[in-house]
């Protein structure tokens, strides 16, 4: 009778774990904004992303900078990037910036994050297209010359808590802040090709197809 109870757990920790990993999560974005013009936002926690029928998972860091710019400025009438597609735009740029995926794979990505956040087909695709254009082919390669030439968009913990307790300061800029974290010891070097970030987006490219998005 032990065996068989035995036997039922194991049963029952394997589908367990099965149904986590056949579904999409993602957890509630937070940022601050950090530069008042043209507006800059910080992650003041880690966002997490895990696909569809997969144990990896995407983490944007808290203290990554991003101007929720996926949205293309267009649409922002439309869908907003500081309403529901904040957590799409936040993990685009981010993948935009490490570039451990490739473009294609970061907007496929994307689409992904915006249908499983509850936006139909035709919406998606409308903002799907807009990162496929050439306008965004360059900002990927803007972000590749600038992590390069050794950019900071990653700050330390203890950095980006030292900015949520500042004063609002109108003539705050990237570049200002970039400077104090590198005087306060605050700025990260870019992350690293990340092995676990590469395996979720091909699973979100694998749902990107099957959700008719290509």
């Amino acid at each position: 009778m032990a065996s068989i109870r035995r036997s039922v757990q194991r049963i029952a920790l394997a589908l367990g774990l099965a149904l986590l990993a056949s579904c999409t999560t993602i957890n509630t974005p937070t940022v601050a904004q950090i530069v008042p013009d043209p507006p800059l936002f910080m992650v003041a926690h880690p966002l997490r992303f895990t696909p569809t029928n997969s144990a990896s998972r995407i983490q944007v860091p808290a203290g990554f900078v991003t101007d929720l710019a996926s949205i293309p400025p267009q649409l922002w009438w439309w869908q907003a990037p500081h309403g529901k597609t904040m957590a799409p735009a936040i993990v685009h740029d981010y993948l935009y910036w490490q570039q451990t995926c490739s473009k294609d794979e970061a907007d496929a990505v994307f689409y992904v994050l915006l249908r499983e956040l509850g936006m139909g087909h035709f919406e998606a695709k409308a903002i799907y297209i807009g990162v496929r254009t050439s306008e965004a082919d360059e900002s990927w390669e803007k972000n590749k010359h600038a992590r390069g030439g050794g950019e900071v968009r990653f700050f330390t913990r203890q950095y980006a808590d030292f900015l949520l307790e500042q004063d609002v300061k109108p003539g705050r800029s990237l570049q200002t802040i970039q400077r104090e974290a590198a005087i306060r010891g605050g700025a990260l070097t870019p992350l690293s090709a990340d092995a676990e970030v590469k395996a979720a987006c091909q699973a979100s490219v694998r749902e990107f197809e099957r959700l008719g998005g290509a």
